[in-house]
């Protein structure tokens, strides 16, 4: 195997802005070209072409990138952290747009060059006065701008062009430098178009003859010469020196090169034949040879390369150039095509970068994009990692309906842009689409797919034929949209910004590069060394290196169809040891009848197969870390760009680690020897993968205003979340991919723990910021937080999936935490029993869990004891139950609680208070009592003997008020019946009275005297009321005399000596009636008997006197009549 270089193995990840709900803003700008007829531009037509450079704003890195095509000019601001991404789309009316665009970042201003068949235009914007969370640099671009005499010029004669290039000569003097612009003519000449900062603009014709190359002026003065001589393609090289260059190749493989020092003429310098480097090949005329020049500052040199198209194997030849402009060669490199399909293949773009490497891209009769990268030097050839394409066709997947398959495919596998989803709903409706959201244009896909089902079933249909018909109508429109997707994932370009990699331009879409991680790039070939700093030290690293052959071989071997089957299948059985045992027959004939030396040898060639993989497997766990501070003042949120970014780098990076925990997992159990020995250990990380591929491919759950307000019901009784307003903030949540969401909420934070970040993301930080997350998100620990995030913004289905189904019961991590959130969860879906078994299920282990003692119970291990977090605990989550008023739930918490608790006092009184409570809540007065008599506390059960009383008063049940066992608390009872009695105003309506129910609870007992006593004492009341007995004197004499005659009936019950009652009078004098008097009388029965006799007096006068009243009313009324 030939040495692979690590520094050119990449990996691509596209950005289709699909991951938000929020769609691309685009400007449309229409500028008027050309009259009608001036020429026929709809005979022309020219590649699709794009590129990019990187500007600096403000401290912010950002990506300028355009697109040509058609009549259509495309200039986009990309940024990862500020929202300026936005397309400026300008349509040249009645022309076309020449296939490049020079861009010039320098001296704070931003130079655009491009061309027309009608003419040219300079576009210049100043850098000076931007912001870095300014808006778009092209913010105030508009068809004006086209229409600047001193930044357009216009052709007077018709043209035929096949190409264009352009150059801002001394750049660093920013407004102040002149532009050029090179046209090839369809004769194959150079038309040259020098535009000056100010003045009028002059045109120059130059010819590559071989035999005389001279100058001729004027506006339109072409010549032609032989077609061989014709020019293919033009450069620039030496802009910002006193002497610019012109680089040509043409037809017949000669590299022409003249000097732009003066304005006015333009010499010849040299001339190359490039034949000498084609050696034996057969070198025809051809008319696709291109040329690109390469500038590098650091070491003050400029190169150019040149693409030769030949019949077989194209060549690109690399020179430097001298101040003279004699070019010195630097290396001849073989097309990375193979002669196969040399001839079926197309190059799209090329460039040399500083560091001499060269960058092809091509596209076979597929329009399948191939991008690769080698050393000149070295000759290499490295293929970039390409992202996958959508499958061609889809099925059903387990445990998931047709529609959601489907659904989930479009717009959740970040496989489809919004643009071709909505180019084929437009095709399928026969009518415009506009949606300016994500959800809005899943809403018209469903609607529209539904209707077109219900359309073609019958009202009679088997389910069959219901599934069959989605199944049809469903494929028919994913066809549509994967017909779309690979149109607009064309390649049309790329832009090499100095030593930051490498932005793929396609027509609907931007696509980053990002270095392939270690462990991937030792698969690839290169060297296991890099790990040396990683293993502990003595570590072979040969196996280490051979295993990682072995699997990347076992790949190959299985194929990518069975993996993906695979992994697709692992979320849902039991553990992976099940899934690969469902496939093991399989696996297994596939390498047998492989009979692959290759994978065998390396497989006998490991010699201590256990330490490889034991390496393998720390290499798969990501490494601990410690949180660095965060300085919350100046933390920022991430852009849009920068978020999807960052999640679909997460996404490939934990797919290919899955794919590797898989294949490692096979092989283990593939080897007899070793099977069960490390299989659990590699199965656990087969699973924790397995969840963090979850999270990058859920989706939000939606979330709207009235789920918000019983979530923050149910969140504000504890302190997880500090304040309510965090979720008020994220009111509305809207259906998007959940990791998108998470990184929009907690990304700038979590990066700013984690890596040396100051809120600005660059794509250096990419790799790291992938590594960051992966280890926060990591199931088994150091952290907990993206559980915690999901509770905290109400997502509960996506924190049931994830703790109950992908995590449980493999992982052991924070256990009581997790019994706790997902007690949570069950208690928002209404399923307040099984809330309530999570809940004691987190309380056994509860201490050990310090990131739920610093979330939820605000403690830490070392300062509290077990037996006070526990306590703690309780008083969390019973408060959380008692003011959501779940009544039964809390009496199970309680007594859950006191079985914990048996030998503290203070706890068992409170948590048999609580047991009263909700006893007493729920008119369970038996129970209540029970918690009553159990309490060690007297105080307590005073108090709550005391709400007992007043509640069965208050429900009326007077009968198990009197009849009630009290056992020892009999005479608190009383007492407190009595201070109700005394405390409130007697009623002569309302009965029975308090002292009516204690004069009952004594005869119940059998205690006559103490009966007799409290009617005695309720007839004093009466008597002494002086608004009583002045407003209702008549009932309240009858009410005194019933309690006289009770009294005494009392009494009579008891023996001689025992016939009377002791009443202290003076304490129903009080004015404070809590307090007693010390006056007391006593009353024999004989001495009531007589107050019965002088009350009946009282009653006749009385009566008699209400009868005189009324026959005094009665005349009265008559002497008036």
């Amino acid at each position: 195997m030939s040495e692979v270089d690590q520094s050119l193995l990449y990996q691509e990840i596209p950005i289709y802005s699909n991951l938000s709900h929020i769609t691309q803003r685009c400007k449309e700008i229409s500028v008027e070209e050309a009259s009608e007829g001036t020429i026929d531009a709809e005979n022309c037509s020219f590649p699709d072409a794009g590129g990019g450079i990187k500007v600096s704003v403000g401290g912010d890195e950002r990506n300028v990138f355009w697109r040509t095509h058609g009549d259509v000019l495309e200039l986009q601001e990309r940024s990862l952290n500020f929202p300026v991404s936005v397309i400026y789309r300008i349509t040249f009316r009645n022309s076309k747009a020449l296939p490049s665009v020079h861009i010039s970042p320098k001296a704070n201003c931003l130079h655009v060059l491009c061309g027309t068949l009608h003419g040219v235009h300079r576009l210049v914007f100043d850098l000076s006065t931007r912001k870095a969370n300014a808006q778009s640099i092209f913010h105030s671009l508009g068809a004006r701008d086209f229409s600047d005499p001193g930044n357009s010029f216009y052709f007077n004669d018709v043209m035929m062009l096949t190409g264009m290039n352009s150059a801002v000569l001394d750049p660093s003097s920013g407004r102040a430098a002149t532009s050029l612009f090179a046209l090839i003519s369809a004769s194959g000449n150079i038309n040259l178009v020098r535009m000056p900062a100010s003045g009028p603009c002059t045109t120059s014709h130059l010819e590559a003859s071989s035999r005389v190359t001279r100058l001729l002026r004027g506006i339109n003065p072409w010549s032609s010469g032989t077609e061989s001589e014709a020019i293919c393609s033009v450069a620039f090289a030496g802009v910002n020196t006193e002497e610019p260059k012109i680089l040509v190749i043409c037809k017949d493989y000669r590299v022409c090169v003249w000097s732009c020092k003066n304005s006015k003429s333009y010499d010849h310098l040299c001339q190359l034949q490039m034949s000498e480097y084609v050696e034996d090949q057969v070198t025809k005329i051809g008319n696709e040879h291109r040329i690109v020049t390469c500038r590098d500052d650091a070491a003050d040199r400029e190169c150019v390369c040149v693409f030769l198209k030949l019949e077989e194997n194209s060549l690109f030849v690399a020179f430097e150039i001298g101040e003279g402009g004699e070019m010195k060669h630097v290396a001849t490199v073989q097309s990375p095509s193979n002669d196969n399909d040399s001839l079926t293949t197309t190059l799209v773009d090329f460039k040399l970068s500083p560091d001499d490497c060269l960058w092809v891209m091509t596209v076979n009769a597929d329009d399948q994009m191939a991008l690769s990268v080698c050393n000149i030097h070295q000759q290499n050839w490295h293929e970039v990692a390409l992202d996958n394409l959508p499958s061609q066709e889809l099925s059903p997947v387990a445990h998931m309906t047709v529609r959601e398959t489907f659904i989930d495919e479009l717009f959740m596998s970040g496989k489809f842009s919004h643009r071709s989803i909505a180019k084929a709903l437009a095709i399928a409706t026969r009518s415009s689409v506009v949606c300016n959201t994500t959800e809005e244009l899943r809403a018209s896909v469903i609607a529209h797919l539904e209707e077109e089902v219900s359309n073609l079933l019958e009202n009679t249909s088997t389910f069959e034929e219901v599934n069959g018909t989605q199944l049809s109508v469903f494929s028919t429109f994913y066809r549509t949209c994967l017909q779309y997707q690979l149109y607009f994932s064309r390649p049309v370009g790329f832009s090499l910004p100095a030593h930051d990699g490498v932005d793929v331009v396609k027509k609907d879409h931007i696509s980053y590069l990002s270095p392939v991680p270690d462990l991937e790039a030792v698969c690839l070939g290169v060297q296991p060394s890099v790990f040396k700093d990683v293993l502990p030290e003595g570590s072979n690293l040969e196996d280490f290196g051979k295993l990682l052959h072995c699997l990347s071989n076992l790949s190959l071997l299985l194929g990518e169809e069975l993996i993906d089957d695979m992994m697709q299948s692992l979320p849902f059985t039991e553990s992976p040891n099940d899934c690969v045992e469902t496939h093991l027959p399989n696996i297994r004939q596939i390498i047998s009848s492989a009979r692959s030396e290759e994978f065998e040898d390396g497989l006998v060639s490991i010699s201590d197969f256990l330490s490889a993989v034991g390496m393998l497997v720390s290499c798969l766990d990501p490494s601990p870390f410690e949180p660095e501070g965060v300085d919350q003042e100046n933390m920022c949120g991430l852009n849009e760009e920068g978020i999807e970014l960052l999640a679909r780098s997460f996404s490939r990076y934990i797919k290919d680690r899955l794919r590797l925990s898989l294949l490692l997992f096979i092989l283990t159990i593939h080897v007899d020897e070793i099977r069960g020995m490390v299989s659990s250990q590699v199965a656990l990380h087969v699973q924790a993968y397995t969840a963090l591929n979850w999270i990058a491919s859920a989706e939000t759950e939606y979330i709207s205003r009235g789920t918000l307000e019983v979530s923050l019901q149910n969140l504000s009784v504890h302190e997880m979340l500090s304040t309510t307003q965090q979720l008020q903030q994220n009111a509305v949540v809207s259906r998007a991919s959940l990791l998108y969401y998470y990184l929009k909420c907690d990304g700038s934070r979590l990066l700013s723990s984690f890596i040396n970040f100051n809120g600005v993301l660059t794509k250096q930080l990419i790799p790291k910021a992938t590594a960051a997350i992966t280890k926060v998100l990591w199931p088994l620990g150091p952290t907990f937080a993206f559980p915690q995030f999901l509770l905290q913004n109400a997502q509960y289905s996506n924190l049931e999936h994830y703790l109950g189904h992908m995590l449980q019961p493999w992982c052991k991590y924070q256990p009581s935490f997790t019994s706790y959130l997902l007690a949570q969860c069950h208690l928002n879906n209404g399923h307040y029993d099984k809330a309530v078994d999570g809940f004691i299920g987190a309380v056994e282990l509860v201490h050990e869990d310090e990131h739920f003692l610093a979330a939820v119970l605000g403690t830490v291990s070392d300062s509290t004891s077990r037996f006070d977090i526990q306590m703690l605990y309780f008083n969390k989550v019973i408060d959380l139950f008692e003011q959501l008023e779940l009544s039964e739930q809390v009496i199970r918490l309680a007594k859950c609680a006191i079985t914990f608790s048996l030998h503290d006092d203070k706890s068992l009184a409170l948590r048999y208070s609580t047991t009263f409570r909700q006893c007493l809540a729920l008119e369970r007065y038996e129970q209540a009592f029970w918690a009553i008599a159990s309490n060690p506390n007297y105080d307590y059960r005073k108090n709550c003997l005391r709400s007992l009383v007043i509640k069965l008063f208050e429900n009326r049940e007077y009968k198990k008020l009197v009849e009630f066992s009290y056992g020892d608390m009999q005479n608190e009872f009383v007492g407190i019946m009595e201070e109700r009695a005394r405390s409130c105003e007697v009623p002569l309506t309302s009965h029975p009275t308090q002292y009516d129910l204690l004069h009952a609870f004594h005869i119940f007992r059998k205690n006559y005297r103490r009966a007799a006593t409290m009617m005695y004492e309720q007839y004093w009341r009466l008597m002494t009321d002086a608004v009583l007995n002045a407003n209702q004197a008549l009932q309240s004499l009858h009410r005194q005399h019933q309690c006289l005659v009770v009294t005494v009936s009392c009494l009579l019950l008891v023996d001689q000596e025992n016939q009377y009652v002791v009443h202290r009078c003076d304490y129903l004098n009080n004015t404070d009636k809590t307090k007693n008097g010390s006056s007391i009388i006593i009353k024999e029965a004989a001495d009531i008997q007589k107050e019965i006799m002088l009350m009946g007096a009282k009653m006749k006068l009385a009566r008699d006197a209400s009868v005189c009243c009324l026959f005094c009313c009665y005349f009265f009324i008559l002497k008036n009549v």
